[in-house]
């Protein structure tokens, strides 16, 4: 007898986050796409060091190719080689460096590109897209204090300069301190009435701060500026039509934004979710694929999909999506919940019913109120079932908890205070046929089949009504 518990739907699909926040620790986190540097104000900035300082802190092009050489793998060093080479010869050449470090950037190396673009800023140090770009790879990298301390530095030199106050803004918004990028972003407009970029860093710190409404009159405008990248502007207000379950609305700004940056991940995730809300099982699994594709370190991502495939029973699959995502995430209810329907296609066996059991009440455990009720139904369904078999799947390694995430949110018309990086799926979401193949992710050896004669299925309780919970 297979068990197929439906989803929880408070939990899945999940939303990508519009960009990092005070409230992103422990939830999908996304970054958004930065704002285009090029527009920035070309004005006079003072070497950070004196010449001599200078010379002896850039990277010798001998050394850096050592570095590169020893660092990445063949096929990714053949794509940088030749401009390292041509570097030996002109290590003066700001342009080479520039376009050595757009195409580590482009590799998903930012903490490589470090190295060359800081050698541009000590070359050319007056110009500010240097130092937005520089700024940029110490976020990407994880380097947050030297990202904020190359922000602070600059207004220090030139308080009153709107440009450098709107790369600190953006440096706080990056960093999770959408107030304090606020307040510089506010400094910036006041020195600049005209700016484009200050009101689209204000619209986006109102959207982390959660005065939704606000955000989304501020954003509006911006649709079309070519000054901003559109594909921000509308994947945010693309999930300000899905919190307010305006699908037509959310699919136009989520296909404009693709268009404009075929790569953003995030949006061909929240793609998928529409998809799924619109009844297109097969279009949410191609979005959500297409999500992977552009960036395999999406978990939301592998999630969604993994709750796409236990509707097709297709074991192999769903166990290699799972394992793709981190350790450190296998303690949210999410990834827990996925675990539990996971296991539960094998409930009339012994492992299979313990591992369910014990993911679910995990994951019940993290949760109140009307998401822990709906867990411990489906609990004690699958504990109503006919004594189990012996044998069953191999288990998953859960992660340990760190501080009882809470990954998903409900879903209603506005994105939730405590998060909003969880979106559902529709309660009536369409019965899956028989198991497909499907490529990659599969995980080696297949799960035993359930021995009860017949393939009858135990409907476990939906675990969510399709009436929205406000935010």
């Amino acid at each position: 007898m297979s068990v197929r518990l439906p989803r929880l739907l408070f939990f899945l699909p999940l939303l990508t986050a519009a960009c990092a926040g005070p409230r992103a620790s422990a939830r999908v986190v996304t970054e958004a796409p930065a704002l285009s540097p090029a527009p920035f104000t070309e004005t006079a900035m003072p070497a950070p060091a004196t010449g001599a300082e200078s010379a002896e802190s850039m990277d010798a092009p001998g050394a850096l190719y050592g570095s590169l050489r020893r660092t990445l793998p063949p096929d990714e060093w053949e794509t940088v080689s030749t401009l390292v080479e041509q570097l030996a010869d002109r290590p003066g050449d700001v342009g080479l460096r520039l376009r050595l470090a757009d195409r580590l950037l482009q590799l998903g190396r930012p903490e490589l590109a470090v190295p060359p673009l800081r050698d541009a800023w000590y070359l050319q140090p007056g110009r500010t897209v240097i130092a937005a770009r520089l700024l940029e790879a110490y976020v990407a990298s994880g380097n947050g204090r030297a990202a904020l301390s190359l922000g602070e530095r600059l207004v220090r030199e030139h308080p009153r300069d709107p440009a450098r106050l709107l790369l600190l803004a953006e440096a706080r918004r990056r960093l999770g301190d959408p107030l304090g990028a606020l307040v510089a972003a506010r400094r910036s407009l006041l020195l600049d009435p005209e700016s484009v970029q200050a009101r689209a860093v204000i619209a986006f710190a109102h959207d982390d701060l959660g005065h939704e409404l606000l955000a989304a009159r501020l954003l509006e405008p911006l649709v079309g500026q070519p000054e901003v990248q559109q594909g921000a502007i509308r994947y945010r207000l693309a999930r300000h039509a899905v919190a307010e379950e305006n699908w037509p609305r959310a699919l136009e700004h989520l296909e404009a934004a693709v268009r404009a940056e075929p790569g953003l991940a995030p949006a061909w995730n929240d793609r998928g979710v529409v998809a799924l809300r619109l009844s297109r099982p097969d279009e949410a699994e191609r979005f959500f694929r297409r999500a992977l594709k552009s960036d395999p370190r999406l978990w939301a991502g592998w999630l969604n999909l993994a709750n796409l495939l236990v509707e097709r029973e297709a074991r192999d699959d769903v166990r290699g999506a799972l394992q793709r995502i981190p350790e450190g995430e296998r303690a949210s209810p999410a990834w827990l919940v996925t675990a539990g329907r996971f296991y539960a296609l094998d409930a009339s066996t012994q492992t299979g019913r313990a591992a369910a059991l014990q993911s679910l009440q995990r994951a019940a455990a993290l949760t109140e109120g009307a998401r822990r009720a709906e867990i411990q139904r489906a609990i004690a369904t699958i504990q109503s079932l006919p004594d189990p078999v012996a044998g069953g799947p191999a288990v998953l390694q859960a992660g340990t908890p760190q501080e009882a995430p809470d990954t998903a949110a409900p879903a209603g018309a506005a994105r939730d205070a405590a998060d909003r990086r969880a979106r559902p799926e529709p309660a009536a979401a369409p019965r899956a046929g028989p198991a497909a193949a499907t490529p990659g992710g599969a995980a080696p050896g297949t799960d035993p089949k359930p021995a009860a004669p017949e393939d009858a299925e135990a409907e476990l309780p939906s675990a969510y009504r399709p009436a929205v919970e406000g935010e």
